[in-house]
């Protein structure tokens, strides 16, 4: 067992993709059978539903969809009840007058936000996967009634459709973490952008409870670190079986023979830790102006927990376990050597001055 731990310290130095931990769990408790029974006993947990379910399954939701006005309703929602880009850096990066890449926009929910808060004008970009087609996207910026103002492009982002030097800012909203590509994209993002531009990044890392993305169905704090891939996708196909909305929610499950990994079902997740995300940075030609580990601390009132959870973003290794998302700001330089203006008054994103 010792072994194994070192091994997973030196995995995780290297910018391990996510396995070290996962292979140090089955190096000490073995086969695919038992922890297939245990991931499935922690489900039956009360005290886990009640403390980490945080939505009623999504199949439910999709069931309840009567029409394009339902899932717009749906978008608002999404966009009005959780943090995001445009709340966390407002105050520090203005968008007015600007035109915008919104990378990754997915169902265009922030980037008719941002059209509406300022914005001269915006592009979304995002690949067209099953589930959520770009007809979606376009309905709802008619919906909200930015046509014309908010234009749609299917894209890869690792590949982008634009000329060189055509945004002044580009923000991408939880997207990273679904960016196999990682390096090349940010090569792009570097391309398209304008001489003093910015990149404004926030996304979970791997390591995060949810950073396997099924805890709507799956509501077991760290599983990616606990079960293999194998595991868990066994055990959603079971829970598909019973409970068939499920499936009607991940198309990709319904592929006959069954997916055997979460690419195949369609789930595309980038691995990315925050030491791998580090390193990418280094090789890029963007200065850094301003890199955070948001811990959970937001999430309490306590006063000494909230020290706590703060503290453990702070170090190496652990931070991993205890970082809530990884917010960023990127500048393109003007010259070989510019300067972007600091947080004001050392704000950090989402505060606000004071009189």
């Amino acid at each position: 067992m010792a072994d194994h731990l070192s091994q997973t310290v030196r995995d995780l130095g290297q910018g391990d993709k996510g396995g070290a931990l996962r292979e140090t769990w089955q190096g000490v408790f073995g086969e695919v059978r038992f922890q297939k029974r245990l991931c499935k006993l922690l489900l039956k947990s009360r005290f886990l539903k009640a403390k980490f379910k945080r939505c009623p399954i999504a199949a439910e939701i999709v069931a309840q969809w009567e029409g394009p006005e339902d899932l717009f309703a749906r978008i608002d929602s999404c966009h009005s009840s959780r943090a995001n880009t445009f709340d966390l850096f407002r105050d520090i990066v203005p968008i007015n007058g600007k035109g915008i890449l919104d990378l990754g926009c997915g169902e265009a929910g922030l980037s008719c936000k941002y059209a509406g808060s300022g914005a001269e004008w915006v592009v979304g970009c995002d690949r067209n996967y099953e589930g959520w087609p770009l007809e979606n996207a376009k309905g709802y910026v008619r919906y909200k009634g930015h046509w014309g103002k908010v234009l749609l492009v299917q894209g890869d982002g690792a590949r982008l459709p634009f000329k060189a030097h055509s945004f002044d800012l580009i923000i991408s909203n939880d997207v990273f973490d679904h960016i196999i590509e990682l390096s090349e994209a940010l090569q792009e993002c570097y391309r398209v952008l304008k001489p003093g531009g910015q990149v404004v990044i926030t996304f979970i890392p791997w390591y995060h409870p949810s950073g396997f993305h099924l805890m709507d169905y799956i509501c077991i704090p760290y599983a990616n670190l606990l079960f293999n891939e194998k595991v868990l996708l066994d055990v959603l196909l079971d829970l598909a079986a019973e409970n068939p909305r499920i499936a009607d929610s991940i198309p990709g499950l319904k592929g006959n023979p069954p997916p055997t990994s979460f690419d195949e079902m369609g789930l595309v997740l980038s691995r990315v830790t925050v030491i791998k995300f580090r390193k990418i940075l280094q090789g890029t030609k963007f200065r850094v102006a301003y890199l955070e580990l948001t811990g959970f601390d937001q999430k309490t009132k306590n006063p000494v927990l909230r020290a706590v959870l703060d503290s453990l973003t702070k170090i190496p290794l652990i931070n991993e376990l205890f970082t809530s998302h990884i917010d960023c700001i990127l500048e393109k330089p003007t010259a070989p050597s510019s300067t972007l203006p600091s947080t004001p008054r050392g704000l950090r994103p989402g505060q606000r001055e004071t009189s």
